[in-house]
């Protein structure tokens, strides 16, 4: 059973005075075994001392199947329940364009782990959904 770990880091701020109120770290370990490939996603949200009090938070989960859709999803949840979902802060589901550039480099490097080179991370299958949009 071969394992990859890949690592993506962004910077949430305010963006009328570009202050720094959390930073995520997200930690997904690819594993390939003989009962089938999976990913654990390890999300680490530490808020700066103006927002929420300076706390950290983590969530753990796993998934088997459409990664390249429900990671989004789960990371785009986590915000929300962090109270960072919110026009006010820089994101890092999207910049200015709607594009997802961490998300989309972290899938990237998902699909190269799994050997999964043959599939194409459809980025614009989330961009289309609203709910994905937090600006």
């Amino acid at each position: 059973m071969a394992n990859s770990v890949i690592h993506r880091h962004a910077v949430i701020s305010r963006i009328s005075d570009a202050k720094i109120v959390a930073e995520m770290d997200i930690d997904c370990r690819v594993v390939k075994g003989v009962g089938g490939d999976y990913v654990f996603v390890d999300v680490e949200v530490d808020h700066k001392k103006i927002h929420m009090n300076g706390e950290t938070h983590h969530k753990q989960f796993s998934m088997r199947k459409d990664v390249y859709y429900n990671l989004p999803k789960h990371i785009h949840t986590i915000l929300k329940e962090e109270d960072l979902d919110d026009t006010e802060y820089s994101s890092p589901m999207e910049d200015g364009g709607h594009a997802c550039p961490m998300v989309f480099d972290m899938l990237t490097a998902i699909r190269d782990a799994l050997g999964d080179g043959s599939t194409r991370v459809d980025l614009d299958r989330y961009l289309s959904e609203s709910q994905f949009v937090t600006k």
